[in-house]
């Protein structure tokens, strides 16, 4: 040994020397580049490092020992495999000619600083301090798998090159401390999948690239600070499925760009405390949040994320036990999938742009929302999904624009513990489907405008509203709205002079009922239920208006006479008669105290229905309408029976009757006895005629009697009634 140490070098001797110090060795020269002047004097063989570091000299007294280069060419292979070393080494602006092994190597610290390296095998190295490749340049792979490095592993400003494979092995490797890698750029894969790393995982501003692959490999990896990307590039998938980060993984600012693929996947992911893609994250690919789990808060606010015709963001089951925002900016082009997620917080998404032109942009179906979602100034192409979403508090839409071909807000089954908003400026060109939800306050769509050329602007079938229903103060439909079989707690308030399509309010249960303005289309009104009607009759359409088994207890304004309520009642009866809106209507009249009106409306209701009996029936009719008004008009049988006495009298006056009778005939009571058929007043018995007076007689006892009849009938009519 001492022999080949007599063919050491000036400097591998002086080395020699430095490393019984601890001094550092520096050949670098001074203002010229150290890439481009090699020479004996900064030339070390990798022999020689290497019985340094294995069987060197031992440290002078009082010193700590340790090799420490700067700016030398080492040539030859450097293995340091298997080995012990007592004593750290550091390496700073070195140029390797061939790789490093420090394979299964213990070792303490590790410097290796701005170097450049054709590749470093350290797979199950063992450090008791950091490994330190700050600045490194490795144009082959840089494997560090299975190693356990009891400090930090820092990577800043390194640049790893393997373009055609992984650029960064790190399987299964326990880290005691930080890994650090900003402004790291690796063109290749960086693998850490089973890492455990006790501290945070940073690649701020770092550059990763391995286009159409996986640039990042982080399944099942373990941190237990914060995954920061900040500012970073990666170029490729970053894949952090079943991964644990303790604190949060930061994104804000970050470039991920795998067009066609995945650029985030992070199934099954678990993030303690937040994850966060605000502040112009840029995103081209699937951003794949499936199954994960947000600790804290999860904010894409500002961010940028695009995959026309594919999920933007897929992260059906997501749980997130804080808010969600994606708001202020945020924009996603292709579907945002939040299917079956459950978010304890608020989702926000006010001032959002959703663009899935003709199909989903917004995939809610089943989600879970503990308290609001806010949705308001957003611009939406495309539809938004939510079957069956549950929602602990409101959902606002206002200022929100909607467009789509088919349905813009499908809501089948959605459970609102607040109200929905949908008001100022609000707009939907397509249909809003709400059938069968259930709003637990007010549904509000005050100057909200709505338009579907191709059926009904709002589907409300079977839909529940706790308190009220707003639909007035500049609000607009192009199309109809269907509510049939809706139940609202309070009033609804439908500005029906601003709806161009049909209104169907059948089978609606509601406490008050005010419809403002002229209709300029049908409504439907049929079986529907309500405590309070409130409206002008004049304002109702001349057609397509059905009131059949309408029925409410008040109508408003109730100072209208009859006649313009019977207008309005005839209209809404399209199809023939109906006894029901007659009978609500008097009631309704009696019920305040105004009898007069409802005769009127009950004599109305006769004569509706005598035009659609048949024929033979008709006179029947007539002349129970011309005797006492159907019953409804009973002081006019006095009239008639006065007409016919005082004709009876003026007759009988100037006749005289058949001699044999009573003397004491008296014509006013003969005329009246012929009118009471049941009573006698000694005149009908006993005087008689013949000839015409004769005929007069019988003509005015008959008609006594047909009067009485229909009198009776009438009579009888209007009680059983009443």
């Amino acid at each position: 040994m001492a022999t080949a140490r007599q063919r050491w070098t000036q400097l591998e001797r002086r080395l020699w020397t430095a490393v019984r110090r601890g001094d550092l060795v520096d050949v670098r020269p001074e203002g010229t580049d150290p890439t481009h002047i090699w020479g004996p004097t900064r030339t070390v063989r990798a022999e020689v490092i290497r019985e340094l570091l294995l069987s060197g000299p031992s440290p002078l007294p009082g010193q700590v020992g340790g090799l420490q280069l700067a700016g030398a060419r080492v040539t030859g292979a450097l293995d340091l495999s298997h080995g012990r070393l007592d004593q750290p080494f550091a390496f700073l602006e070195c140029w390797f000619d061939e790789p490093i092994d420090l394979g299964a190597t213990r070792t303490q610290a590790v410097f290796i600083q701005d170097c450049r390296v054709p590749g470093i095998n350290a797979d199950g190295l063992r450090t008791d301090g950091e490994l330190n490749l700050d600045g490194l340049l490795c144009t082959a792979p840089l494997d560090i798998a299975n190693a356990h490095i009891s400090g930090p592993l820092v990577l800043n400003g390194a640049r790893l090159s393997n373009p055609d494979g992984v650029a960064l092995a790190a399987d299964g490797t326990e880290f005691g401390n930080d890994v650090f890698c900003r402004r790291c750029h690796a063109t290749g894969e960086v693998r850490l999948p089973g890492a455990q790393i006790k501290g945070d995982l940073d690649f701020s501003d770092a550059t990763l690239a391995c286009p159409g692959g996986v640039a990042v490999e982080c399944d099942g990896v373990q941190v237990g600070g914060t995954l920061s990307v900040n500012g970073g590039t990666v170029l490729g998938e970053f894949a952090t499925n079943d991964a644990r980060v303790d604190r949060r993984i930061a994104l804000v600012g970050a470039v991920l760009s795998n067009p066609g693929g995945d650029a985030f996947r992070g199934d099954s992911l678990h993030v303690g405390t937040g994850l966060f893609c605000r502040g112009g994250t840029v995103v081209t690919g699937a951003f794949r949040l499936p199954g994960a789990r947000v600790g804290g808060i999860l904010s894409f606010s500002g961010a940028v994320l695009s995959n026309p015709g594919e999920d933007a963001l897929m992260a059906t089951r997501l749980v997130v036990d804080g808010n969600a925002f994606f708001s202020d900016g945020f924009s996603a082009a292709g579907a945002m999938r939040l299917l079956g997620a459950h978010i304890h917080g608020q989702l926000n998404l006010n001032g959002a742009t959703l663009d899935n032109p003709g199909a989903a942009a917004l995939i809610a179906d089943g989600v879970v929302v503990d308290t609001d979602i806010f949705a308001a100034r957003c611009l939406v192409e495309g539809e938004m999904h939510m079957f069956g979403a549950r929602v602990g508090g409101d959902v606002t839409l206002d200022g929100t624009v909607v467009r789509n071909d088919g349905d813009t807000l499908a809501a089948e089954g959605i459970e609102i513990g607040g109200s929905l908003h949908s008001r100022n400026g609000f707009s939907s060109t397509g249909q809003i489907q709400l059938s069968s939800a259930r709003i637990g306050h007010q549904l509000s769509l005050r100057r909200a405008t709505l338009a579907n050329p191709d059926g009904p602007a709002l589907q409300g079938t079977h839909l529940t509203i706790g308190h009220d229903f707003f639909a007035d103060e500049d609000f607009a439909a192009h199309g109809g709205l269907d509510l049939t079989r809706c139940r609202v707690g309070g009033r609804i308030v439908l500005a029906t002079e601003n709806l161009d399509g049909e209104v169907s309010l059948s089978q609606v249960h509601a406490d008050r009922l005010h419809l403002t303005g002229a209709a300029r289309g049908p409504i439907s009104l049929t079986d529907t239920t309500v405590r309070v009607l409130h409206h002008d009759p004049e304002d109702w359409p001349e057609a397509g208006f059905d009131l059949h088994g309408l029925t409410y207890s008040t109508l408003k304004p109730l100072d209208l006479p009859a006649t313009r309520w019977l207008h309005w009642l005839r209209r809404g009866l399209p199809d023939g008669y109906r006894p029901q809106p007659y009978a609500q209507l008097a009631t309704t009249l009696r019920n305040v105290g105004n009898d007069r009106d409802a005769r009127v409306v009950l004599l109305a209701r006769q004569r509706h229905r005598r035009h659609h009996l048949p024929l033979w029936s008709k006179p029947w009719g007539w002349l129970q309408d011309v005797a006492v008004g159907y019953g409804y008009v009973p002081w006019r049988a006095a009239g008639w029976l006065g007409m016919l006495w005082l004709a009876g009298w003026l007759y009988f006056r100037d006749q005289r009757p058949l001699p044999g009778g009573s003397t004491d005939y008296q014509p006013a009571l003969y005329a009246l006895d012929l009118l009471l058929p049941v009573l006698s007043l000694g005149q009908r018995g006993t005087v008689h005629f013949t000839g015409a007076a004769q005929i007069v007689a019988v003509a005015i006892t008959v008609c006594s009697w047909i009067l009485g009849i229909a009198v009776l009938a009438g009579l009888t009519r209007a009680l059983t009634r009443n």
